[in-house]
């Protein structure tokens, strides 16, 4: 892996890179994570590189649509971490991957809602939070629409119930009560799929500082992401 981290990205900065202090981070059930150090001409880089899992199965868009992503939402005023260069199972990692510039901060929920190094910043996150996911559904539907799926969720967990093949009745209820009662979708925009807490960094003194965790992002109606946030 360091080997190999060091060759992609000395071939994407054409100069000789060594890359060091590789650790698996935790977190991230669909792809693997790990934080590293790069040096080249005398700088020192601190990266993450998130890669599919080999043999798994892909989610969202894949790691293209996260890279570009990643990259139209900073355009847009989202924090989130910068991307040093993406590729697919063809460019030396063994599957597809996105290295980014590594962002300090914390997502434990526990920690965020309840430890004191957190009171400043705490009564400010949820204005914060508002804004950088008002910034995601401005994202411009065109320029990701060849890597997201439009997704309509309530038929979506309707048949991945069907799927499971066992009885969950409270889940069934729950979807009926929901069908028998359409809402309509206002708009379609850029949706996270996953925006929550776990999946936001935050410093200390500076508050929400990162949204991690694109691999759910998907075409849909912006009030699923407050849904689930809530």
């Amino acid at each position: 892996m360091i080997e190999a981290l060091a060759s992609v990205l000395g071939l994407e900065w054409g100069v000789d890179v060594e890359v060091a202090e590789l650790e698996r981070l935790s977190g991230g059930a669909s792809r693997e994570t790990w934080g590293f150090v790069a040096a080249a001409g005398g700088t020192r880089h601190e990266l993450v590189v998130q890669r599919e899992r080999p043999g798994g199965i892909q989610t969202g868009g894949g790691m293209a649509a996260e890279a570009t992503l990643l990259t139209l939402a900073r355009d847009r005023g989202v924090p989130t971490p910068e991307v040093v260069m993406s590729g697919d199972d063809t460019d030396g990692l063994g599957a597809a991957f996105v290295v980014t510039r590594r962002l300090a901060g914390e997502t434990i929920p526990r920690k965020l809602l309840r430890d004191p190094t957190f009171d400043t910043t705490r009564p400010g996150l949820a204005r914060q939070a508002g804004r950088a996911l008002g910034r995601v559904h401005s994202i411009d539907v065109a320029a990701v629409g060849e890597y997201l799926e439009d997704l309509e969720q309530l038929g979506r967990f309707t048949e991945l119930l069907d799927e499971i093949g066992e009885p969950h009745p409270a889940f069934e209820l729950g979807l009926r009560w929901l069908a028998q009662r359409p809402i309509g979708r206002t708009r379609t925009t850029v949706v996270h799929g996953d925006f929550r807490t776990g999946n936001l960094l935050v410093d200390p003194m500076l508050g929400l500082v990162g949204v991690l965790d694109w691999d759910l992002a998907h075409l849909g109606d912006p009030v699923e992401d407050l849904g689930w946030f809530c």
